[in-house]
């Protein structure tokens, strides 16, 4: 009995921090993808109507990756006046990194806008390939 808890105990180690970080970019990743999939999916006979009235390929994309980075943008200026609101009280479990540390909170929101707008791309390319017939008919 005490070797299988030991061997229990042994199995189960916690991930290191990068690897957190990279299952919880994942994670939001594919709830953001999930999001535009589903606005760009509302927006199906709006395209369709732009699509027949001759709007391009490039314009459809341009307008699903605008309203993308609107959302993305919004999103991130929320949360970053909620991180600076929040780090005050958070000061003394912050170490080596100041609680306004510039150079992280720049790289953070960046790593954050693009991995946005890379998931909002599939989505807005799906949406600009389809034909407008097709469309306007599942309606």
């Amino acid at each position: 009995m005490s070797t299988l808890s030991l061997e229990v105990k042994s199995a189960w180690r916690p991930l290191p921090y990068k690897d957190v970080e990279r299952l919880v970019l994942l994670v939001a990743l594919s709830g953001i993808f999930a999001i535009f999939a589903r606005a760009a999916a509302e927006r199906r006979s709006e395209i369709a109507i732009r699509t027949a009235l001759g709007a391009s390929r490039g314009q459809i994309r341009g307008i699903l990756l605008g309203r993308a980075a609107w959302v993305t943008g919004l999103g991130l200026l929320i949360g970053l006046g909620a991180t600076v609101a929040v780090t005050r009280g958070l000061r003394s479990l912050l170490f080596g990194v100041g609680p306004h540390d510039l150079p992280t909170l720049a790289g953070a929101a960046a790593v954050v806008a693009v991995a946005s707008l890379l998931a909002a791309y599939l989505p807005a390319y799906r949406a600009s390939r389809l034909e407008p017939w097709d469309l306007l008919r599942t309606q």
